[in-house]
């Protein structure tokens, strides 16, 4: 299988920059079991 280096565009690695400055500032939280507690996944929100 060949590699092949792919050329960014601009507009592709302005859009790559949003997305990481967006997450960071998402917030993490554990979607729980309301019976057993037990964790069912993991999610982001922007609310806080």
């Amino acid at each position: 299988m060949r590699s092949q280096a792919l050329q960014m565009t601009p507009e592709v690695r302005k859009r790559l920059l949003r997305s990481r400055v967006e997450a960071e500032t998402l917030q993490e939280r554990e979607l729980r079991c309301p019976g057993c507690g037990f964790r069912l996944q993991t999610i982001y929100s922007r609310e806080q």
